[in-house]
């Protein structure tokens, strides 16, 4: 986190929203019959599983406790072991009641679309995929543009455990705890709390995620060299 953090300070600009959300939007338009309701972009990697590569060392989880996915990578010739955060099912079929469930990744869509597809094997709760193509590239990194998906920004949320990837968008970002194989996690459980706190605030994100964390004015502040880095 620090060295993300860092990259984010030393950068000259970041990428725009206002010019993003002139661009071509890369989510379909909701069909007449779907219900309004505000879209809940989910981070993968450590943020709902954790994979590990094979030979490239060991999650951090219980001996015992066998992988709920094993895949091979087709660009290398290794396989990775794939591991559900805990209550990761519980938390998108309930999210899912009052969200439109994105997941935004910044991996490959090949491994993505197998992850995506053990989590959620009849499509039931997560409605739109988005990958490394779809992310921003600067210096290396990858943001991800909320402005970029064609829905109003004020109802969008991005749940990452990178601060890059928030930092665009930073009054709808919520940073996760990353996840490496601990059993005992309870982030996603947290998570539902926060969200169903936000709804009984009137769903006004920007100015709840503001005022709950303060992301906005915490990079601003790092940009400007008034906290630390």
């Amino acid at each position: 986190v620090r060295h993300a953090l860092n990259f984010i300070r030393l950068l000259p600009i970041l990428p725009c929203t206002d010019l993003m959300s002139m661009a071509m939007p890369v989510l379909p338009p909701r069909s007449a019959e779907e219900p309004v309701r505000p879209t809940l972009v989910l981070d993968l990697d450590e943020t709902l599983v954790h994979c590990s590569r094979e030979g490239k060392g060991r999650p951090r989880c219980q001996a015992d406790q066998p992988p709920d996915l094993v895949i091979e990578f087709e660009v290398t010739p290794a396989y990775g072991n794939v591991y559900f955060r805990p209550f990761v099912h519980l938390f998108l079929e309930v999210a899912a009641r009052s969200f439109e469930i994105v997941v935004f990744t910044a991996s490959q869509q090949a491994y993505a679309d197998k992850v995506i597809n053990a989590l959620d094997p009849e499509g039931l709760h997560i409605k739109h995929r988005l990958y490394r193509q779809h992310c921003t590239e600067m210096r290396g990194a990858f943001f991800k543009e909320l402005g970029l998906l064609g829905r109003p920004l004020g109802q969008c949320i991005l749940v990452d455990n990178s601060p890059i990837s928030v930092a665009c968008n930073a009054d709808h970002g919520v940073l996760i705890q990353s996840w490496y194989g601990e059993r005992n996690d309870r982030e996603l459980v947290d998570l539902l709390a926060v969200l169903q706190d936000l709804q009984l605030h009137g769903g006004n994100v920007d100015r709840y995620l503001a005022s709950r964390y303060g992301l906005r004015e915490f990079f601003e502040a790092m940009r400007q060299g008034v906290v630390p880095s």
